[in-house]
């Protein structure tokens, strides 16, 4: 028996990376730099796939990073891998049978609430995907045990997000109006393109659910959207990314946050030195994300704010607004005076 890994612990037995590119084995059997492809070749390197009588953990994560992990996201994938590792390390030995929901009880008992939550629902994906192989008949141990949802309960009022906006580049401030109109998460609203402006209207598949919408380009978004393309004609190289750099390059989501912290930072500066200390902690605790829950919640409707947002029902939407600045109400309308309480005013003969 070999010994235990100390680095490529997210890969499959026999692989390993170096300077970027995958290889198989002891005599480096180049495999690529693309790790979908290399996987592929991995699998017919190593042989046909054969399980224990009694299927571990390990062997379902190991069907579940050739087969699954590949068909996700990459920003997914990266997310799902140090977790596959560590999930492998607590159960990986353990036969599928033997996992019980009071193991999994036990496993988040010792980790952070948000990244134990996380943790399960991948250990809840990989399990039912073991189940669809065959690998076990045994109900998902996952089934029942509750988890910490992660809430961020931040509402940006206007003053907020116009110091942000007079701190930042145009680049950025282009960026911030987009998201703001459109309701749209960051990397969607960075990956807009001109082609997805047809008939009057921004088409829009989302990245998260693949959900389609179609944005009417007008108002303050077409002003956006012609502002833009203004100062794009000005440029010697053409993107057809609306939120490009000062050279019209496009601009990732990556991209932006940089630029989008350093205006945070100047707007809090700024408001610090003005004495207006709750001001400049709102100005920090701002993240660009936060403009999709301020587009659901400045809207006075919840149904407008489910189309524009792309939630699949109405409850989702509300509790998303209601989390940030609380229900929309409406004070009482009449007061109360002596008239009300049976008062009367002897001295004006009341």
């Amino acid at each position: 028996m070999g010994r235990p890994r100390t680095k490529n612990r997210d890969l499959p037995p026999g692989m390993h990376r170096k300077q970027g590119r995958y290889y198989y084995g002891q005599n480096d059997i180049a495999l690529g730099d693309n790790l979908v492809n290399a996987l592929k070749r991995w699998a017919e390197l190593h042989g046909e796939r054969v399980h224990s009588d009694a299927p571990t953990l390990a062997d379902a994560i190991r069907e579940y990073r050739l087969t699954e992990l590949p068909q996700k996201s990459p920003k997914t994938q990266k997310g799902y891998r140090p977790q596959l590792v560590l999930l492998d390390k607590v159960f990986g030995k353990m036969p599928l049978d033997a996992i019980t929901p009071t193991n999994v009880r036990g496993y988040m008992r010792r980790r952070p609430a948000i990244s134990g939550t996380r943790e399960k629902a991948l250990l809840s994906a990989v399990f039912n995907f073991a189940r669809g192989e065959g690998m076990t008949n045994a109900p998902n141990p996952c089934a029942g045990v509750r988890g910490t949802k992660a809430k961020r309960n931040v509402y940006v009022y206007d003053a907020t997000f116009a110091a942000v906006w007079e701190a930042a580049d145009v680049m950025t401030r282009d960026a911030m109006d987009l998201a703001l109109l459109t309701g749209q998460r960051p990397g969607d609203t960075t990956a807009f393109r001109e082609t997805d402006i047809r008939d009057g209207h921004l088409e829009v598949k989302q990245a998260k659910t693949g959900k389609r919408l179609r944005i009417a380009v007008v108002g303050g978004l077409k002003t956006v959207i012609d502002r833009i393309a203004a100062r794009k004609a000005t440029f010697p190289v053409h993107s057809l990314a609306l939120v490009v750099n000062e050279h019209g390059q496009p601009l990732t989501y990556a991209g932006i946050r940089k630029r989008f912290e350093k205006a945070r930072a100047a707007a809090a500066a700024a408001f610090t030195k003005a004495g207006k200390d709750e001001e400049a902690a709102a100005a920090r605790g701002f993240q660009f994300r936060d403009l999709r829950a301020k587009a659901a919640t400045d809207l006075e409707s919840s149904e407008r704010a489910q189309k524009l947002l792309g939630h699949s029902t109405v409850t989702t939407t509300e509790g998303y607004i209601r989390g940030r600045r609380g229900d929309r109400v409406m004070p009482l309308e009449r007061g109360i005076t002596d008239k009300n309480l049976g008062i009367t005013d002897k001295k004006n003969g009341g």
